[in-house]
């Protein structure tokens, strides 16, 4: 059984407040630039069916909080000519076509939205981009051709997104920004959960975690998980030595690297506290998600995984999350050639 040790720091004092009102947790907008805005470009992920419904909803309500810039990508696979200048004549005549009948398919499909203040004709028509390749390699290419700062996704509910393979999983594997995932309608954002491995990603993690706690005035509570060992020994001795006593020792020594790694933290005016628990990461994470609003996560832990590889407590809990995951891309340089 896991034990949970909770280590409250001392708060700071978010700088926005909070109201029940709209999808997200609204917050007032910056009015200098004492607090420079980490996202301003998101790419919200769309299809012709409703599944991107909680995503959009969510991305409207991001953009509008934050004063972002948003637009909404759909890929189309369309099949290549066999050969020659007449197939290629037709090839550049089919899809013309086909994104043009897209479009008009991703305009209706987005009409629901039109209320929103950000969104009329006019203003869907520039924000709609309509791509003739598939969905994460349009998503992935209009990001790094952008520049954008996140990219927003919502859980095909019907298709296993994070299944190998999936849109998900490859938007996340090789993705050079951050990826928030919506899998279900958004709410307000005021308790985030920041599962970390106090490896040198973990900066990365906190620091994406305390500013969206800055930008929505939530709290966030920042988890470390011990992992016992499987076989524990003393290399230095002939003598037996009880794999409780070494555990023992292992386990209090992450949990004061944990306490001198949260106190080094310079933390951007969010208010925070501070889970050890022990057990399997995942399980750990995804047991707690009812009493949070978001998770924020790296992509791979101290095994040092590439993107190419989404690490597999990461893809555990993105394949079983019920709330909202926001996924910080972790640089292979942290852990030398990966």
């Amino acid at each position: 059984m896991a034990t949970v040790l909770r280590m409250p720091l001392p708060p700071s004092t978010p700088s926005r407040a909070t109201s029940s009102t709209g999808s997200l947790a609204r917050a007032n907008r910056r009015d200098s630039d004492e607090d420079e805005t980490m996202i301003e470009r998101i790419i919200v992920g769309i299809d012709q069916g409703n599944l991107a419904d909680d995503a959009i909803t969510a991305g409207l309500d991001m953009a509008d909080v934050l004063g972002a810039e948003v637009e909404f990508v759909h890929g189309v696979q369309l099949e290549g000519p066999l050969g020659g200048s007449a197939a290629s004549r037709r090839w550049a005549h089919v899809t013309a076509q086909g994104l043009e009948r897209a479009r008009d398919l991703c305009f209706e499909r987005m009409r629901p939205f039109a209320d929103h203040h950000l969104l009329s004709s006019d203003s869907l028509e520039e924000r709609l981009v309509v791509r003739p390749e598939p969905g994460a390699r349009a998503l992935l290419a209009h990001a790094a051709e952008t520049r954008a700062d996140l990219i927003l996704i919502g859980s095909h509910r019907h298709r296993r997104l994070f299944d190998f393979g999936g849109t998900g999983r490859t938007v996340l594997a090789h993705s050079t920004c951050a990826v928030w995932m919506q899998p279900a309608p958004p709410r307000p954002l005021r308790r985030i959960l920041a599962p970390i491995d106090l490896s040198e990603s973990s900066n990365l993690i906190l620091g994406m975690a305390g500013s969206v706690a800055r930008i929505f005035g939530a709290e966030v509570s920042v988890m470390n998980c011990f992992r016992p060992p499987l076989f524990a020994y003393d290399g230095d001795t002939t003598e037996p030595i009880s794999p409780h006593y070494v555990i023992d020792e292992a386990r209090d020594s992450e949990r004061e690297e944990f306490g001198r790694f949260l106190e080094q933290f310079d933390w951007p005016g969010a208010a925070i506290d501070a889970i050890e628990t022990e057990g399997e990461p995942w399980t750990e994470i995804l047991s707690r998600q009812g009493n949070f609003d978001l998770i924020v996560m790296g992509t791979h832990g101290r095994t040092g995984f590439a993107r190419a590889v989404l690490g597999s407590v990461a893809y555990r809990v993105l394949k079983s999350a019920k709330i909202p995951i926001l996924v910080v891309p972790i640089p292979t340089h942290a852990y030398g050639a990966a």
